[in-house]
């Protein structure tokens, strides 16, 4: 499928009311110049059962085009994102405007003048910190939302590839533009550009940490060990320098809390839990080790 005529769809499935609309007012609330390209817009997206043209025989126009269930999932999908962003908006212009770090250090009596009331005042050092932890929690987790209802999607287009063709210009276009919000917010603040991918390297690096410390799981098998490291490497490898930063510190301090040695745990004389324990901590820091001498 042509990016044009992809991004037509789209746009038409944006515009789409639940009740229909009739060819010409579909061309018309496009707002693009070649009618040609709405009329193969709305026959893939008739192609890809995201909508449906049904008749009508009190309208003068005869036929209507409706979204049908599955364009309505894609429409409130996309609906939802937005919602999401305008929020952020809002979330991210209340935080610039009340919660820089000048506020910590602001007489409380001009705070007071400015709405904020005694137990606000006493609590802005927490709230101070309390934002900028939502914020990075929300810009984290806005890509983890989005590939979680791609997903779904997916599963529930079966085989449908006009319809997957679809989807994904949507998602990907809506991965695109939170990277350029995060660029527009924090740009300016240079503070906050520094820290940002310290801030989401050291949730990759976490959650492989408490994955090989949780005696429910074991890697070490031979026919998967060495592709689980490697893989987990070349994820590592791809915030490369920020992820070498964080390790710097917790390869000394997991060598003294583990009392690790280099040395293999023995595989018999403990428990099942241990066991898996012992050996995914000397796994996670030979990952850890071997990455940090990664030139």
């Amino acid at each position: 499928m042509k990016d044009k005529l992809v991004f037509i769809c789209v746009k038409i499935l944006r515009l789409l009311p639940p009740d229909g609309l009739h060819f010409n007012a579909i061309f018309r609330q496009t707002g693009l110049s070649y009618k040609l390209d709405v009329v193969k817009a709305v026959n893939m997206l008739e192609k890809g059962r995201l909508i449906v043209e049904t008749k009508v025989s009190t309208h003068k126009q005869k036929k209507i085009n409706h979204p049908t269930p599955l364009g309505l999932e894609f429409q409130r999908f996309m609906r939802k994102v937005e919602e999401f962003n305008v929020a952020f908006d809002r979330f991210e212009n209340s935080r610039k405007q009340n919660f820089g770090v000048e506020i910590l250090e602001k007489n409380p009596r001009i705070l007071k003048s400015r709405g904020w009331t005694e137990a606000e005042v006493d609590l802005r050092k927490e709230t101070f910190v309390g934002v900028h932890i939502m914020r990075d929690i929300l810009e984290r987790n806005i890509f983890n939302a989005l590939i979680c209802r791609y997903a779904l999607l997916m599963a529930d287009i079966g085989d449908n590839d006009i319809a997957k063709g679809i989807l994904t210009k949507i998602v990907s276009d809506e991965l695109v533009h939170q990277l350029f919000t995060i660029q527009q917010y924090y740009m300016p603040e240079r503070e906050i550009m520094e820290t940002l991918p310290g801030t989401l390297a050291s949730g990759i690096v976490t959650e492989i940490a408490e994955f090989y410390n949780d005696p429910h799981y074991f890697l070490n098998n031979h026919h998967i060990d060495k592709q689980a490291r490697e893989v987990i490497m070349s994820l590592l490898s791809i915030p490369e320098q920020f992820v070498k930063k964080l390790l710097k510190d917790q390869i000394p301090s997991m060598k003294v809390s583990m009392r690790l040695k280099e040395v293999k745990p023995p595989l018999k004389k403990l428990s099942k839990s241990k066991l898996i324990k012992n050996r995914g901590h000397w796994e996670l820091y030979q990952i850890f080790k071997s990455f940090q001498q990664l030139s």
